[in-house]
């Protein structure tokens, strides 16, 4: 599966939410945080989210970031130095 497909980002970020959540579920972690009278946050919840959030930022920002098109209109194809050619298909 290609990894721009938005499925496979709607994967990552719903993944991510997933397991900040079950971390939150599971763990009482750090002082809890009130937000209203009967409902509250714990400080280590917000730091699950924080990671989970940064790490599918940054896998999302990766993959846009991996093809990049070079000024002589081939692409970079993620690896250094090298490019592919978009009229011929082959790699120089």
């Amino acid at each position: 599966m290609n990894r721009t497909h938005p499925s496979w980002l709607l994967g990552v970020w719903g993944g991510a939410t997933a397991l900040a959540l079950l971390f939150a579920h599971i763990t009482r972690v750090g002082p809890a945080v009130h937000l209203w009278s009967s409902h509250g946050v714990h400080l280590g919840d917000v730091g699950a989210f924080a990671v989970a959030y940064l790490v599918a930022a940054s896998l999302t920002l990766r993959r846009h970031t991996a093809e990049v098109p070079a000024a002589d209109g081939s692409h970079l194809d993620g690896r250094r130095g090298t490019t592919r050619s978009t009229e011929s298909g082959h790699t120089r």
